[in-house]
């Protein structure tokens, strides 16, 4: 049975988070012992281990629009316009490449008899470019499902296609990558690399509408678009699952739906990365996303995440985290915004930012426009338990192949005297949180949560903030601040867009001294050639305000 046709799932129902999480983990540990099993066999299968591409490689060329029963052999004989997609995922190998015939007439359709299209092996798809041609599924099968069945290390790579019109029922309605053990099927964690790959228009009855990667490695996404992908439960957009590396550059996210009744993350659904895994989304745009739950644009969940030189904006959330949802109710974790601008995003509590527990860190960053019908129009900070002891984060033994995050205690160390986080620490560094919804709750809490929460600021600019939150000021902060002075969110310069600082906001000229230093800070957030410093001293804010210089005429 294919396993992304509509049906019941033939592994019977998922276990439980702590099983998922041991058998991904032992998966990464076997992964590298089985590299090692195989650089022990020879000099050419030590080069197929480490994942490049293996001597005597192929490279298969795709001449057929058409869709089929697949042949492997129509693309091995030299008949012409025999070798369809499908026959050349068949006839492929690890480390072979797949191409399209120049001048090939798209769009190629599957077929709802053949279901979606089978990754079997580590290969590397190579289309004209996504605007050139399209894979559009039946509507009733995902487009691309994978089921790396080989040794572990290297991975799937795409480039250069559209992706839409597929249906998943187990999730991924655009592409499935799924490493978890199944019957006859050991657990092969591998990547998967997409750029210049446009998902689009997908659906799935669970996770993942366009995208679903679960308990594999590590996740690159660049110059790519995943839009109007809608997710029966989580991630409208995507769903990175029991995963490692989250690395997301130059892409966007928007107008995906998450309509489930369990987490949400209608953009992007980060579930659990493993503790030495990192989730960094950087000069992108997360907008216009929803989600019946929480993270209208993001919900990180139990997933230490770092936004960077990106705008979340547009996006709704039913409960917490319009913009980014943050949940660390029994697991320590860490979000880190930089240089970024989240706006105009609404929910009911935390408008722009819903923090459930766990650490966030906000620099040179601008928080405004956002709406809490509650609570917390900028930001909400949520403790779920006060009077905390120890906490515990599981982390990888010596033969993980990422290393050992420091400071974290190995697997099955006593936590302590609870098993639960509370929030904090929180620290505002040059970061604007002013101008939310009416004023009167640009960063609020929940008295009843039983104390409050805690936030320490660096020249930042704070508008009204909750008389419950404890807020240290080590230089600089301008509090009850309702009109920080800024312009609309609009293209402004970058590959995202901005909420420029007017010539008379107060976060001009008044940021922190030194200026905070983090990758690409000597720029804001649209990147090269708008300097992180002028006219002296940084600004409040993901934007340098850049005085207009007039260049006098020469008259003769």
């Amino acid at each position: 049975m294919n396993p992304n046709d509509l049906g019941p799932d033939p592994d019977g129902p998922a276990p439980n988070r702590a099983a998922r999480r041991a058998a991904g983990q032992r998966g990464r540990r076997l992964g590298a012992v089985g590299s090692g099993a195989v650089l022990a066999s020879g000099a050419a299968a030590a080069v197929l281990g480490m994942g490049a591409t293996p001597a005597g490689a192929a490279s298969l060329v795709v001449d057929d629009a058409s869709d089929g029963p697949a042949t492997a052999a129509d693309c091995t004989t030299p008949v012409p316009n025999s070798c369809s997609l499908r026959d050349a995922l068949a006839a492929a190998s690890d480390g072979d490449t797949i191409t399209f015939a120049p001048g090939l007439a798209g769009p190629i359709v599957l077929t709802k008899k053949d279901g979606a299209l089978e990754i079997e092996d580590k290969v590397t798809i190579t289309g004209p470019g996504s605007a050139a041609l399209t894979i559009t599924g039946s509507g009733f099968a995902g487009v691309f499902s994978s089921n790396i069945t080989t040794a572990p290390g290297g991975g799937v790579t795409i480039t250069g296609l559209t992706i839409t019109g597929g249906a998943s029922y187990y999730g991924g309605g655009g592409i499935r990558m799924d490493c978890a053990p199944s019957k006859g099927k050991a657990h092969i964690p591998v990547d998967l690399t997409l750029d210049d790959v446009v998902i689009t228009g997908n659906t799935t009855e669970r996770d993942g509408g366009g995208l679903y990667f679960g308990e594999c490695n590590d996740l690159t996404v660049t110059n790519s678009t995943i839009s109007n992908n809608t997710a029966a439960d989580d991630g409208g957009g995507v769903s990175f699952f029991y995963s490692y590396d989250l690395t997301m550059t130059n892409s966007t996210v928007d107008h995906n739906a998450a309509n489930g009744t369990n987490d949400g993350g209608g953009g992007i659904y980060l579930d659990d990365n493993f503790p030495s895994g990192r989730t960094v989304i950087e000069f992108s745009s997360i907008t216009n996303n929803t989600s019946a739950q929480s993270g209208g644009g993001i919900l990180a969940d139990y997933t230490d995440t770092t936004i960077r030189n990106s705008t979340i904006s547009g996006n709704e959330a039913g409960f917490y985290g319009g913009g980014l949802a943050v949940w660390a109710e029994e697991t320590p974790v860490t979000a880190t915004v930089e240089n970024s601008t989240i706006a105009n995003n609404t929910a009911k509590f935390g408008g722009g930012i819903g923090l459930y527990d766990g650490e966030l860190t906000l620099t040179q960053s601008t928080i405004s426009g956002n709406t809490a019908s509650e609570i917390g129009d900028g930001l909400y900070l949520f403790n779920s338990v006060t009077n905390l002891g120890t906490t515990a984060r599981g982390s990888h033994a010596a033969d993980d192949t990422k290393g050992e995050r420091p400071g974290h205690q190995a697997d099955g160390a006593p936590a302590g005297d609870v098993s639960a986080q509370e929030v904090g620490p929180v620290t505002v560094t040059g970061t604007i949180i002013s101008g939310n919804d009416d004023g009167t709750d640009d960063v609020g809490t929940d008295p009843t949560d039983g104390g409050g929460a805690a936030l320490t600021s660096d020249h930042s600019l704070l508008g009204t903030v909750d008389p419950a939150i404890e807020v240290t000021d080590k230089g600089g902060t301008q509090t009850g601040v309702t009109s920080p002075g800024l312009g609309p969110l609009g293209s402004n310069g970058g590959p995202t867009q901005t909420l420029a600082l007017l010539a008379t906001s107060p976060a001009l000229d008044t940021g922190p001294d030194p200026v905070p230093s983090f990758p690409g800070n000597e720029f804001d957030q649209r990147g090269s050639g708008y300097p992180r410093v002028s006219n002296g001293r940084v600004d409040i804010g993901a934007y340098e305000f850049q005085p207009i210089v007039i260049v006098p005429t020469f008259t003769g």
